[in-house]
């Protein structure tokens, strides 16, 4: 590769960066103007002249050519350095126009716009960190409700019900009533109601906005570490520590949770439970290197279809469709393709460390089209560019492997728990 070649690729580059850095920097300057409308004390960043954001988004195709002269980048050079502290967005724009100068001389290319709709469209779409609070308990997990306005988070033997509005907010309710640890929330699509799991499995409802009320509980035979329930919200998977994945009949309106039947193939925990497309199977994933795929009879009732024994145990399993599996394994994120009775297998992304924390199940947003993955103290972003193609479009690095988090049913945010804080991440595109 020649050295032209090297600098306008990595030209590109920067003009990409500077591009998403300027997407990040208005949407931190359009936070602080909304908080400020509530409090006029409120403020992130030292910037007090509002005539240098409006400078940038004001600037037109005129002033734009015109830097393309001599005595433009001599009065743009000294605007900047007059003002270094607090001229930070003009800063960005003209860097980044300086650059795409650079780049169109290099290129042979004449038209800005066609620069301009280049970059757009490489520049991958990520999430940044936005705000954090601080939260000592751990959150086993976190799930949000229907229309993601409200998150609920275990706290020990507790969940809490927070207010979301692009970011975390008030606490609204303390559901109390768990004798020991709750491992696994899952939020109802239809309604505020939530199921919560762990030595025991609760049902709750939201009475009023600030009042919740448990409809319904029981003991399990054992601590549940995972579950899941299908579209119509009618049957309810759980998978536990001794190995049993069972199904209950789920009734919200009548606040109803019955045992259907269990199935054992494993002596140790269940990670993960996963429906396919059509809700006719059900794929789960244990600590002794099991992939268990079951069917789903018309009463719920779960039968075997096929047991694959694994050379390294998997703590994440996900139906991507009826076909298509994918799993996380030690230092891999493996995509497995249903064949009738043959099994292909892809190497989707390699990872980092084996070690790792088995909560934090695999998610799959198909409001954005992408793949939220947790290993080690990572999470990765993957997005499907069409099937069976797959794009890493980010690694968010993490202080430690004691990592949970979950992904909005819009896509747009993600909130996690890390090392006792509660961090919200959002996607600027």
């Amino acid at each position: 590769m020649n050295s032209n070649k090297i600098d306008k690729e990595n030209i590109f580059k920067i003009l990409t960066q500077l591009k998403r850095e300027s997407k990040k920097f208005k949407y931190e300057q359009d936070s602080i103007k909304n908080k400020s409308k509530q409090s006029s004390s409120f403020s992130l960043y030292n910037i007090n002249d509002q005539q240098f954001w409006d400078d940038q988004q004001e600037m037109n195709y005129t002033e734009q050519t015109q830097l393309n002269s001599q005595q433009s980048f001599l009065q743009v050079d000294s605007k900047i350095t007059n003002n270094e502290e607090q001229n930070y967005p003009l800063m960005l724009k003209y860097a980044y126009y300086y650059l795409k100068w650079v780049y169109m001389i290099q290129c042979g290319i004449k038209s800005e716009e066609q620069i301009d709709e280049l970059i757009e469209s490489n520049d991958i779409s990520q999430y940044y960190l936005t705000r954090e609070i601080q939260k000592k308990a751990q959150c086993k997990h976190l799930a949000f409700n229907k229309n993601d306005t409200l998150i609920a988070i275990t706290q020990n033997n507790e969940i809490e019900i927070l207010k979301f509005n692009n970011e975390i907010t008030d606490k609204i309710a303390q559901l109390k009533g768990h004798e020991n640890d709750v491992n696994c929330l899952l939020f109802s699509k239809k309604s505020n109601s939530l199921i919560s799991a762990g030595e025991q499995i609760f049902m709750w409802v939201e009475s009023s906005y600030d009042k919740w009320q448990t409809r319904y509980n029981i003991y399990a035979n054992s601590p549940i570490n995972c579950l899941t329930f299908n579209k119509a919200e009618t049957l309810l998977i759980t998978g536990n520590q001794q190995g049993s994945i069972q199904a209950y009949k789920l009734d919200f309106i009548r606040g109803q949770i019955f045992l259907i039947n269990e199935i054992k193939k494993s002596q140790n925990f269940v990670y993960q439970v996963s429906f396919n497309k059509s809700e006719n199977r059900l794929l789960a994933c244990t600590k002794d290197d099991l992939i268990l795929i079951l069917n789903i009879e018309y009463d719920g009732g779960l039968t075997m279809y096929k047991l694959i024994k694994r050379n390294k145990f998997a703590c994440r399993v996900i139906f991507l469709d009826d076909e298509r599996i994918l799993l996380a394994q030690k230092q891999a994120l493996i995509e497995l393709q249903l064949q009738n009775d043959t099994i292909k297998e892809t190497i989707i992304q390699e990872t980092d460390s084996d070690k790792d924390w088995y909560q934090f199940p695999i998610q799959y947003n198909q409001a954005q089209n992408v793949i939220v993955l947790k290993q080690n103290k990572y999470i990765y972003i993957i997005k499907e560019l069409n099937k069976g193609n797959y794009l890493l479009q980010q690694k968010l690095d993490f202080d430690s492997i004691e990592l949970f988090g979950t992904i909005s049913n819009c896509g747009i945010y993600l909130i996690t728990w890390n090392n006792q804080k509660l961090q919200t991440y959002m996607l600027l595109k």
